[in-house]
Order: structure tokens, then sequence, then C-alpha cells
């Protein structure tokens, strides 16, 4: 099929508790997960970790596994950070936190511009299998409205998502355009270079 594209689905907060583990464990077993973000700090990570990756799809690299980055909930591993803050605050009061903070030594940040007219995004879809090497992925960083930017030595097969552009313009045909002309630009330059 022309123009499939691949949609990676990644489940998050792996360890935070029996119920999540248990429904992540059952979705990488019907082989409808990409990745699995694990919180190893997280109350069921003990008892369940194992359990993860000793699954097929994990052990065989179907199914990839990442670290949940992670500091408002449970307790710090590091046992510096923990004699300095024995459990991290929640989300909520974290955010409370700052504000607070940021109001009481003037620093909050400027109110964002008003965009006037409409902003897109388009995600980029490799036409055919590219290595990124050094060169180009420091092509795509430069390129203007570039994100999601891939690193060097990354394989895309085609119909993978490269990275994405987002422009901004007076009406959706103007944006839409750009969008185009971004994308056309940078799938031609690599091709050309594989």
């Amino acid at each position: 099929m022309t123009g499939a594209r691949i949609l990676g689905l990644c489940a998050d907060d792996y360890g935070m508790d029996s119920g999540i583990c248990r429904a992540i464990l059952e979705l990488v077993r019907s082989g409808r997960l990409s990745a699995v973000s694990c919180l190893s700090g997280g109350p069921a990570w003990a008892e369940l970790g194992p359990e993860l990756a000793a699954e097929p799809a994990v052990v065989d690299g179907r199914v990839r596994i990442g670290l949940h980055f992670n500091l408002t909930e449970g307790r710090p591993l590091s046992a510096a950070l923990a004699a300095r803050w024995p459990a991290f605050p929640r989300l909520p009061a974290l955010i409370v936190r700052a504000h607070l903070r940021a109001c009481g030594h003037d620093e909050l940040p400027p109110a964002p511009a008003r965009v006037d007219g409409v902003r897109g995004t388009e995600i980029v879809f490799a036409r055919q299998a590219l290595r990124i090497d050094d060169a180009m992925a420091e092509q795509i960083a430069r390129r203007e409205g570039a994100r999601d930017l891939p690193c060097a030595g990354t394989q895309f097969a085609a119909g993978d998502p490269l990275c994405s552009f987002v422009a901004e313009g007076r009406d959706v045909h103007e944006v839409t355009t750009r969008l185009a002309s971004r994308r056309d630009a940078l799938l031609e330059s690599l091709e050309t270079r594989t």
C-alpha cells in the first residue's frame, strides 16, 4: 500500500501500580504497543519489572523499553537525593510551588506573543529507506520550523516519521503551502544524498 504510515504507541507509567502494569503487559502480549515507559521508582516496579523484561516481544526488540524520567511520584532512588528530599512532591504541588516562587522573585515569563492567523504542524514521513548521518541531522536541525529532530545514526524505513515542521500564516492555504514546501525540500535533499 503506497503512502502507508506507521503509528508507534508507547504505554506510560509501567511500575506505577499493579493495575497499570497488568494492563500494559496485556497490550504487549497482544502486539498493540511499540514501546513502554518504565517508572522504576514506582511501587509495583520491583514485583512486575522482571515480568516485563521477560516478555518475548521485549526480549526480541519488537517492543522497546524506556525510562520514565520522574521527579513527581514516589521517592528518589538516589541516596543523596533521598537524604535531601525523602519523597517527591505530587505534580500539582510542584506546579504551585514553582509559580509562587516565580511570583515572589518577579520571575514570571512574559506572556506568549499573540499569533494572528493560523499555525500548523506536519509530520514528515520518509519516502524511502534512509540512514541519517551527522551532516543530514545537522541539515534537518537548521531548517526553518523543524521539530522532533532525528539523531545521527538513526535508520528509517519508507513510511517512518522523520521529523515534523511547524509554520504560521494568514490562512490555512498559506500554512499548508509552507509546510508542503518545507517537507518536499527536505525530502528531496535527503534522498539525493543517499
